[in-house]
């Protein structure tokens, strides 16, 4: 593989393995919410959903070249 290529398995395995984790982290915080119903604790709970989307975006634009390569 030479050094312009991307290894998409690797670059996916990572992305894909930070967005399971903030999606656990967010089921967590919103098993949390309903014990605390808290202006700090909703403002947690946005934060870990735009990183969910941060990291879906990632996921996207990693694989549009990989997309593009195929059509």
């Amino acid at each position: 593989m030479g050094n312009d290529e991307v290894d998409w398995g690797d670059a996916n395995t990572v992305l894909f393995g930070e967005l399971n984790g903030l999606i656990e982290l967010e089921q967590v915080r919103q098993d949390g919410l309903k014990l605390l119903d808290s202006d700090e604790a909703r403002g947690a709970l946005r934060q870990v959903q735009r990183q969910i989307e941060a990291v879906k975006q990632q996921i996207i634009e990693t694989n549009k070249g990989l997309v593009v390569s195929y059509a």
